[in-house]
C-alpha cells in the first residue's frame, strides 16, 4: 500500500476510478474517508441537506477544491436542533440549538487532503489552513471560515455568514413553532 512521506499522515488504500476508501492515520487516530468527487454518495447526501438558496456556494467551493487537486470529505452539513443539543453537551463551545448555522443548512464541516497529501482537519494549525489556499478559495464562493472565530477555532467549518438569531425568528414566522422548524427549508 502506498505511504505518504508526511510523518503525521499515512495514506492507506489504492485509488481506482477516482473513488476509493482511504483510511487516514493521523496522530494515532484512524479517520475513514472517501477520495472525493462531488458524485460520491456521502458528500452528495450532505450537499442535498443544504439550504437551496446557498447550496451552489458550497458546490462551487468544493468543485474549485477538486479542480486544484484537493480531495475532501464532508463530515457534517445540516444538523437538527437535537443533534446540536447533543454536541453542546459534548463541548460547551459548540453552538446551541437554533443558533448554529448548521441548523439552517448554511454550513459544512469538511476535512481536506491537499495535493501534496497533507491532511487539513481540526488538529491542523490555523497557519497551515491559511497557507493551503483553502480559506481564500472559500471566500471567492461567499463562504467564511470557522478558523477565524474569536473564542473557538473550528478549522473544518465553512459557512454562509448569517445571523442565526435572526434566522430563528424568521423560521418561527415561517413554520409557526420551534418544534416544526425545518431550518434547511427556510426561505431566506
Amino acid at each position: 500500500m502506498p505511504r505518504s512521506k508526511n510523518k503525521n499522515l499515512e495514506l492507506l488504500g489504492a485509488f481506482t476510478g477516482g473513488l476509493a476508501l482511504v483510511l487516514f492515520l493521523n496522530r494515532g487516530k484512524f479517520k475513514k474517508s472517501v477520495k472525493t468527487a462531488l458524485n460520491t454518495s456521502q458528500n452528495k447526501n450532505y450537499l442535498d441537506t443544504l439550504n437551496p438558496a446557498y447550496k451552489q456556494n458550497f458546490v462551487g467551493f468544493l468543485n474549485a477544491l477538486s479542480s486544484k487537486g484537493f480531495s475532501y470529505q464532508i463530515t457534517s452539513a445540516f444538523r437538527t436542533p437535537q443533534r446540536s443539543r447533543e454536541l453542546k453537551k459534548e463541548n460547551k463551545k459548540n453552538a446551541s440549538p437554533f443558533l448554529s448555522l448548521h441548523n439552517y443548512g448554511l454550513s459544512i464541516d469538511v476535512i481536506i487532503l491537499t495535493p501534496d497529501k497533507k491532511l487539513l482537519d481540526k488538529e491542523t494549525s490555523i497557519n497551515t489552513w491559511l497557507n493551503s489556499g483553502v480559506v481564500k478559495l472559500a471566500k471567492i464562493y461567499g463562504l467564511d471560515w470557522g478558523g477565524a472565530f474569536k473564542d473557538y477555532a473550528d478549522t473544518v467549518h465553512f459557512y454562509v455568514n448569517k445571523d442565526a438569531s435572526k434566522l430563528y425568528l424568521l423560521a418561527l414566522k415561517q413554520f409557526g413553532s420551534a418544534d416544526k422548524i425545518q431550518g434547511n427549508k427556510l426561505v431566506i
